[in-house]
């Protein structure tokens, strides 16, 4: 194909980082304006393109809809994702998740969820990334490869190809589910509230855990979301913070903004449990777990109880909004039912 002038040719490299451990990129393949003229001419266009490929029955196949991935490591300041680990449908709960997520597959394959024409975008980018057609959820669950591994780490539910948690944050409220405007709901400080519970320190949905006197919220949050990330505390902000930062403030330093050291000793000072952190036997993948069921528990009673599809963001639920009250109250109770305390369910 590429030497038909049909396809573009990115090889891909590695470099060993440490022995036995690889960083690098894979070889990518693009389509040339050739080979899309060529599809056109042939009817086939992205708007088009479900009716041509398609994924047939990978979501409704309990060997598809579980994903399984040993730890992530990191190595000389490389994070080395997780490898596949093959999923064993036998464990009790890897089968109770698979026919979860097979239930709720049959269902959201016959609603819809889309986007309006992009010149009802107030928007400043000039180009965005497409949005896929929805094939299904999977979940993925992360530090396999133990012998005591029960499928309770990480856990989240993925629409399967990205489709709408790939697209740009913004574009999000233009969203529509089966033709109706939605709104998008989300637990306001999730796994702050269920380490704060963990820890026998509960907090009730009207105590913010980022409001630390001396610092912006959004920078308590940061450093709460980098901690929760690593087995102690950090003492300075790591590379993909600063980066998260720059891009919600306009490249600023969050160096420059805050101290880590800073914020830590602030924290600790408001929050006198948070010492035990280094000691405390819960770890991300836990407060992700804990909060993936919860959510997935809304996701479930909304479709299968009351026929409502409810679309998953993380710790968020993007749902039509005439059905906003209903949401709440399914999304409130099965947190609740999950960590034991009230939730704050916030509007985006």
């Amino acid at each position: 194909m590429e030497s038909l002038g049909y396809a573009e040719i990115k090889v891909g490299s590695r470099r060993e980082i440490a022995k036995g451990a690889w960083a690098g990129k894979a070889s990518r393949f693009r389509a040339t304006s050739d080979l899309l003229k060529l599809a056109a001419d042939a009817g086939v266009t992205s708007a088009v393109s479900r009716a041509h490929y398609d994924v047939v029955g990978i979501p409704n196949d309990p060997a598809h809809v579980l994903i399984l991935k040993s730890e992530t490591k990191k190595v000389r300041q490389h994070k080395i994702g997780g490898a596949p680990i093959p999923v064993d449908l036998t464990h009790p709960l890897a089968a109770v998740h698979a026919k979860q997520m097979v239930e709720l597959n049959t269902f959201f394959l016959k609603q819809k969820i889309e986007l309006p024409p992009l010149p009802l975008y107030k928007t400043k980018a000039p180009n965005y990334r497409p949005m896929t057609t929805f094939k299904g959820f999977h979940r993925i669950f992360n530090g396999g490869g133990k012998v005591s591994y029960g499928y309770e780490k990480g856990g989240r539910m993925y629409p399967i190809g990205g489709c709408y948690q790939s697209i740009e944050r913004e574009r999000r409220p233009y969203l529509l589910i089966n033709g109706e405007p939605t709104i998008e709901l989300d637990i306001g400080s999730s796994q702050a509230r269920i380490l704060f519970k963990l820890m026998g320190h509960p907090i009730g949905p009207e105590v913010d855990p980022y409001d630390v006197p001396g610092f912006p919220r959004d920078v308590v949050k940061l450093w709460f979301a980098q901690t929760m990330g690593h087995d102690g505390f950090l003492d300075k902000w790591t590379r993909e913070t600063r980066v998260q930062y720059a891009e919600d403030h306009g490249g600023a330093d969050l160096s420059k903004v805050a101290n880590n050291k800073a914020v830590k000793e602030a924290v600790l000072k408001r929050w006198l449990h948070m010492a035990d952190w280094p000691t405390c036997p819960y770890r991300w993948g836990d407060l992700q777990y804990i909060e993936a069921q919860a959510v997935i528990e809304a996701v479930y009673v909304l479709a299968i109880d009351h026929g409502v599809p409810a679309y998953p963001v993380h710790d968020s639920l993007i749902v039509p909004a005439s059905k906003k009250e209903l949401a709440k109250d399914v999304l409130s109770a099965a947190f609740k039912r999950w960590v034991g305390v009230e939730p704050l369910i916030k509007e985006k």
